[in-house]
């Protein structure tokens, strides 16, 4: 394929696939075979909705190395391992998609039901083991997966996804089917012990005279929302916009009075090392929001807070999915949290260094 069509294609990818959900912010990576010995594939850290032309990488296959002073994707080595062990791919998308990332905490491979999605997936779907993103570890993983499939996808620990194709649209068309294959092994009847919440809450942003409310759905208990909401801007002067997540799954985590630990590495990156319950009292909102941008309270949910409204959305939209995966991994088997060494780096590399090219 043409370099600049090439890269057309990944710059037009990325936006579709934003806007589907499959990937968001600057999570997961893109590539496009342009030849037999090389590939072009997103940058580091910067988001799809922004890409020119210029700002795609092309990569040589065999050892990596790239034309230009942008940086490529972390995760190029493992987009050069499927190009150099699938003769017949030329489009690879790693994404978080959530189902896919749901089932990925179980560390077992997804079986495959349905002629037109095994076409498409092979029998079963192999799960990579977990490794720390850019890894050697993490590479040597995938690649063992992707020759034990026959088909197009493999899923990657804690992770996400990683989806194959002839071209996008034969990639993307993968991407969905592994969505649907990881939905049905869910229990439809999951909705019967999800909780839900009724009372009055609002997402906020700092203002200079106090708090504006940027969004609010009438119910009881203002004064108790408005109290947590001053208390986190109190304690935090870092945070300037709050979102309180009201979702069946995070309502249902926050019943819980145990700490909530990551399953998945990105939940550990952008929420924290861990995930606190508070009452809903003051003093204990205090000590439980340090060095967090999200909390649990007591049977009302998730407040997720960042500097940013666009960063507490990206907190709220990965803990949703974390809390999705404690609750539907947990009716399916016992998934261990994520180790805590791992928890430490993947929360210190965002916050010295992946947080800061956003």
């Amino acid at each position: 394929m043409d370099i600049l069509e090439a890269k057309n294609e990944v710059i037009k990818a990325g936006r579709l696939l934003i806007e589907t959900g499959l990937i968001a912010r600057t999570w997961g990576n893109i590539s496009c075979r342009i030849s037999e010995t090389q590939f072009v594939i997103t940058p580091s850290g910067r988001a799809y909705e922004g890409l020119n032309p210029e700002d795609i990488v092309t990569v040589n296959i065999s050892d990596l190395s790239y034309e230009g002073d942008v940086k490529p994707s972390s995760e190029k080595g493992i987009h050069a391992d499927c190009y150099r062990l699938r003769p017949d791919i030329n489009f690879v998308i790693h994404t978080h998609q959530t189902n896919a990332s749901v089932l990925s905490v179980l560390n077992k491979d997804v079986v495959v039901k349905g002629d037109d999605m095994i076409k498409i997936l092979g029998t079963r779907i192999p799960c990579a083991p977990y490794g720390l993103p850019g890894t050697k570890k993490l590479r040597k993983g995938v690649s063992s997966a992707i020759k034990s499939s026959s088909g197009n996808a493999v899923i990657m620990s804690r992770h996400g996804a990683l989806c194959m194709g002839a071209d996008f649209e034969d990639a993307y068309k993968t991407a969905l089917n592994v969505e649907k294959a990881c939905r049905e092994r869910f229990d439809s009847k999951v909705a019967d012990i999800l909780l839900q919440f009724n009372g009055y809450y609002a997402d906020t942003g700092r203002a200079e005279d106090g708090i504006r409310i940027v969004k609010s759905v009438d119910g009881d208990n203002r004064i108790t929302e408005e109290l947590i909401h001053k208390t986190i801007y109190d304690a935090r002067p870092d945070i300037n916009y709050i979102i309180h997540d009201t979702d069946a799954y995070a309502v249902t985590c926050s019943a819980d009075k145990k700490t909530m630990r990551p399953l998945l590495d990105d939940f550990a990156q952008l929420v924290g090392r861990n995930l606190k319950t508070a009452s809903e009292n003051k003093r204990d909102i205090e000590r439980k929001i340090k060095g967090r941008n999200a909390v649990l309270v007591r049977n009302r949910g998730a407040y997720c807070f960042a500097a940013t409204e666009s960063d507490a959305q990206a907190v709220e939209i990965i803990l949703n999915k974390g809390c999705k995966a404690k609750v539907e991994a947990s009716r399916l088997g016992k998934p261990r949290p994520l180790g805590r060494l791992d928890c430490a780096l993947m929360r210190i590399v965002y916050l010295k260094k992946y947080s800061k090219q956003i």
